[in-house]
């Protein structure tokens, strides 16, 4: 289930990690969600920096409180920039979200990181997210 959360409510809920950082060399308004095992794109930001995307033969539904969407669209190896570091990340598009990136968690294991409060850990060295 992907959360409804706008950026509002996730800024005010201190539950969750929003930042700003770099996806395809422009600047995204990101959730992280520990809880997400996929990475997620808006179709408002792929138009909006003309991102061609790939059409995949199979899909996936999310569930919102509100309702079910089917998608089956992706973009893959897309460069995201945190903390000054470059990741290869692959993204799931969606509709209608607030925020630009929804960042599931697994894909920072790959770099044997991880998130606590606003701090992003690589290996016993801890850097400040920004909001």
């Amino acid at each position: 289930m992907v959360l409804a959360l706008t950026i509002d409510q996730a800024d005010a809920s201190g539950e969750v990690v929003i930042s700003i950082i770099l996806v395809h060399s422009a600047l995204a308004h990101v959730l992280f969600d520990s809880g997400a095992t996929h990475c997620f794109i808006s179709s408002q930001f792929i138009s909006m920096h003309d991102i061609s995307c790939d059409t995949v033969h199979w899909g996936w539904t999310i569930t919102t409180r509100n309702r079910v969407m089917s998608y089956n669209k992706v973009y893959t190896r897309c460069p995201v920039v945190i903390c000054g570091r470059e990741f290869i990340t692959n993204f799931l598009m969606i509709n209608n979200c607030d925020f630009d990136i929804i960042q599931g968690m697994d894909w920072l294991s790959w770099y044997f990181g991880f998130l606590t409060n606003q701090y992003l850990n690589f290996l016993g060295k801890a850097e400040l997210l920004m909001k």
